[in-house]
């Protein structure tokens, strides 16, 4: 009798890894450079630019700091301005800035034979947050957002959108940022 109960849940964990393969997952990594003490809450940040490291890549840069100053904002711990504000005297924000180092666009082909990871696209970008007032960096770090989608048919039904892609950098990036700004350990 136990020999029968333990079919379907054997059946159930075939599923459910099966079900993980096809799907895929993603991850995200934070590398810290440098750390300084967080400032007052309700602190002003300037997004400023994220230079490509290839001209290629223009358009997925200006992408990760529209989407990154949008994911700010929402986080409740900034006051977002803009440059024109930053040049005001009253003004004396955090200047959030950086470079987008990589961006692989992966090969569904190595994803679809090989799988394991291999193939998988990956964005990688330097962020530096810099006291307007003192000039000093008060944060940098890197952080790397790598997507498998998949393998087999997963890599087929999945393709990689690398606008997706620069959109959960952004957010995680974003988290980071306002853990931060919170005191959080990163």
């Amino acid at each position: 009798m136990s020999r029968h109960r333990a079919r379907p849940a054997l059946r159930s964990a075939a599923i459910a890894a099966a079900l993980c393969l096809l799907a895929g997952c993603a991850a995200d990594r934070t590398e810290l450079k440098l750390q300084a003490a967080p400032p007052p809450r309700g602190k002003t940040v300037l997004v400023d630019a994220f230079v490509p490291a290839e001209p290629a890549w223009e358009r997925l840069a200006r992408r990760l700091r529209s989407r990154l100053a949008d994911d700010l904002s929402q986080t409740g711990e900034v006051t977002l301005i803009t440059a024109q504000q930053a040049s005001l005297p009253a003004q004396r924000p955090l200047v959030l800035s950086g470079e987008l180092v990589a961006a692989d666009t992966g090969s569904e082909a190595v994803r679809f034979l090989v799988g394991m990871g291999l193939g998988n696209a990956s964005l990688r970008a330097h962020v530096r947050v810099v006291d307007s007032t003192s000039g000093q960096p008060v944060l940098e770090f890197d952080q790397t957002r790598t997507s498998r989608a998949g393998s087999g048919l997963g890599a087929h039904w999945n393709p990689t959108d690398m606008d997706n892609e620069i959109d959960a950098l952004a957010a995680a990036t974003a988290e980071t940022v306002a853990r931060w700004l919170n005191g959080q350990t990163l």
